[in-house]
């Protein structure tokens, strides 16, 4: 089970995010009932459309809690096998499922200047996308066309 731990720096942070996909969750809920004739049709693409937002917060804000920890110490460098020093949080951003999301990880460094990513290793990234998107894009391009794969890829 996932939960956000509340450090007395971050709670007027998390406070206003919380508050904001409230207001989110209330305003898509609003236009649903705003019109009378809405079809359930209608309503199942404006909640799909609406809760994508709500999806992509939530996988960026699990993500940079995961990776606000550094590793324990001591580190070794996957190339050279000596301790790695920890430098500094770079930020990048992955391709998922709920769309693109930026995650700041913590960075290390050995004597031989080999920089690496524990984190991004233990996702076992494919480039610049999670592995759920890169096994979706494998299945579409091998029955669809290029255009009609990418299509549907936008989609999720």
């Amino acid at each position: 089970m996932f939960s956000i731990s509340l450090d007395s720096c971050e709670v007027k942070e998390i406070a206003e995010v919380a508050q904001n996909l409230v207001d989110e969750m209330n305003d898509l809920f609003g236009s649903l009932g705003s019109g009378s004739s809405v079809s359930l049709h209608e309503a199942e693409h404006q909640v799909v459309q609406g809760t994508q937002s709500l999806r992509h917060k939530l996988l960026e804000m699990f993500a940079n809690q995961e990776t606000s920890v550094p590793e324990p110490e001591p580190i070794v460098c996957p190339e050279c096998d000596k301790p790695s020093v920890r430098q500094r949080p770079r930020e990048r951003q992955w391709t998922t499922l709920c769309g693109v999301i930026r995650v700041k990880r913590w960075e290390y460094c050995c004597p031989e200047k080999h920089y690496h990513r524990p984190w991004d290793m233990r996702q076992k990234f494919r480039g610049k996308y999670t592995h759920r998107v890169a096994e979706s894009m494998c299945r579409l391009s091998a029955r669809l066309s290029f255009r009609e794969a990418s299509d549907e890829l936008l989609r999720q």
